[in-house]
């Protein structure tokens, strides 16, 4: 009887558990905040493999997970999952419950779902009416200014259309890939490959490509995995040439 409990005791010892999300005690309306969840599993890091979670809705502001990483602690894991949030306006809120689940067995065998607790955020606004109205007032100048240049100078590349094409889009989506791989933001810079690879002409190489960068943003972002320079050198450069050849089959 006495080693029926011990093993009841064990196993449930070996189920993944999340911590209490940690968050600063007070946040500021237009300055990103960043919540902390940390789940925890007995074992080495590809016991279990966290399903992409959804980030919670919030009616006053927005939230989107940015980052996860694992590491091996001893004879255990610890995966820290980071969500930003974005308050757009002053007061006391809650950030509901987040929903996280575990795959078994590398992600093929049963899910372990999960449940945070909730955040208390206090978020100082702006200190009055027009301390308010001037920075949004400036803001909106400047936008107006910088759309006008952007307008004017899409109109002289694209003979007058303002709007970027799908190939221009591409572009973009790599440009932004590079900017994340300096900063050292290498699930950011997977899911803008990832980004420009699904709007690549549809056909068999870029189905493989896109199929490839898919794996590569789930693992990176998921699964902890680091990539290597090579790899994402190479997973660039795959890129460049596809973008090199929908070019040429787009000028006259």
């Amino acid at each position: 009887m006495a080693g029926i409990v011990v093993s009841a005791r064990l196993a449930l010892a070996a189920q993944p558990v999340i911590e209490p999300p940690q968050a600063p005690a007070r946040a500021r309306v237009g300055e990103p905040v960043e919540i902390s969840y940390v789940v925890r599993w007995d074992g080495p890091p590809e016991t279990y493999v966290i399903k992409p979670p959804t980030a919670p809705t919030l009616d006053w502001g927005k939230a989107e997970f940015v980052r996860l990483s694992v590491k091996a602690e001893d004879a255990a894991t610890a995966a820290t999952l980071i969500l930003r949030v974005f308050p757009e306006q002053g007061g006391r809120f809650d950030v509901p419950p987040v929903s996280i689940s575990l795959a078994a067995e590398g992600g093929s065998g049963a899910e372990t779902p999960l449940e945070s607790a909730s955040v208390s955020l206090t978020v100082k606004g702006h200190g009055g009416r027009w301390a308010l109205a001037l920075p949004v007032a400036v803001v909106g100048v400047v936008g107006l200014v910088i759309a006008a240049f952007r307008w004017t100078r899409r109109g002289r590349e694209t003979g007058g259309d303002a709007t970027l094409s799908p190939l221009e889009q591409a572009r973009e989506a790599l440009h932004a890939a590079r900017r994340r791989r300096l900063d050292g933001d290498f699930y950011a810079c997977y899911r803008k490959l990832a980004e420009a690879a699904a709007r690549l002409p549809e056909d068999e190489e870029s189905r493989r490509l896109k199929k490839t960068l898919e794996d590569r943003t789930r693992q990176v972002g998921y699964q902890g995995v680091r990539p290597s320079d090579d790899e994402l050198e190479g997973d660039m450069r795959d890129i460049e040439r596809a973008l090199a050849r929908w070019k040429e089959t787009t000028t006259p």
